[in-house]
């Protein structure tokens, strides 16, 4: 199994879809990938591989985040699902995770959280319904379901974990 997690959504520029903004965010979110999958394909179709690739509920819906995020992001859960379905007949599985807020030390939600603990409260309760931020272990629970022997048809699949907010 391989889990993917690369990329970022930090704001590089206030003017966010010029050509040369936007191909930064997709080299980190989206070209990464497809560069590790192309590059070890033959390994991959050898092992019969389990691949788990994080995304973000970005690519669901319009919220505050970078625009060249967004959209990478979006590219993202697309072309995994191309593969997936290319792939399969290789064995190899393609699934995504899309987490929502998760609250990790240090993160860039801790450290919001540290600022001003009140405004990230209201943000979180006004646009999770079930008001709260993802955990990493949900996280972990969900990779552990998609690892298991018994998820052998599993394939393409993106499970969404933002306690709603996608919705």
């Amino acid at each position: 199994m391989i889990i993917c997690c690369t990329g970022g959504g930090k704001k590089i520029s206030k003017d966010e879809i010029n050509k040369k903004i936007l191909l930064k965010y997709m080299d980190l979110n989206l070209f990464s990938v497809s560069n590790f999958i192309d590059t070890y394909l033959k390994v991959f179709k050898k092992e019969k591989t389990n691949i788990i690739v994080i995304s973000s509920i970005v690519s669901k819906k319009i919220i505050d985040a970078p625009i060249g995020y967004s959209v990478s992001k979006a590219s993202l859960d697309y072309l995994i699902k191309i593969l997936a379905k290319k792939y399969a007949s290789n064995k190899i599985k393609l699934n995504l995770i899309s987490p929502g807020n998760i609250l990790i030390k240090g993160n860039s939600w801790d450290k919001k959280m540290k600022k001003s603990p009140k405004k990230i409260k209201d943000y979180i309760k006004k646009n999770v319904p079930l008001k709260k931020f993802i955990t990493v272990d949900e996280i972990y629970n969900t990779i552990r379901l998609l690892s298991d022997s018994n998820s052998k048809n599993i394939t393409g699949s993106d499970f969404i974990l933002d306690g709603g907010q996608s919705i």
